[in-house]
């Protein structure tokens, strides 16, 4: 993805909260089949990794991936009057604005029961909190 300097998010902080706030991410991985895309809810744990849960017929055999979350999105209309061909061709260009994080990395899976049963309830735990602040 081109991805110019000066839209580079760098800050962990606000890197978190768009995870946190669009935890669904597409995991992308090179597999023998070729390109495999999973959509998998994923969460930042203390030391800054990556944590969630693949159902053993989502596991990829690559261990290079790429998790990317999407958050909000909008697209203005009114920006488009400083392009300059709209001055020449008088065509509405629509200007997309979102956030997107792209997170390169590599993936380790885990297989013991204890490994398992704690990514589950860490993950269950964020989604209830996250569904019942939602309600209130």
């Amino acid at each position: 993805m081109y991805l110019p300097d000066h839209f580079k998010e760098v800050d962990p902080a606000e890197i978190a909260s768009i995870i946190s706030g669009a935890p669904l991410a597409c995991v992308v991985a090179h597999s023998a089949e070729g390109l495999v895309a999973n959509h998998v809810p994923l969460m930042l744990d203390k030391g800054g990794d990556l944590i969630g849960h693949f159902a053993l017929a989502k596991i990829i055999a690559s261990l290079e991936m790429v998790s990317r979350f999407r958050s909000s999105f909008a697209v203005s209309i009114h920006l488009t009057n400083r392009y300059p061909s709209k001055q020449e061709y008088h065509r509405h260009v629509p200007t997309w604005n979102y956030q997107v994080l792209h997170i390169h990395g590599t993936i380790k899976y885990q297989y013991d029961v204890r490994s398992k049963k704690a990514a589950i309830c860490l993950l269950t735990q964020k989604q209830e909190r996250r569904v019942n602040s939602d309600k209130a």
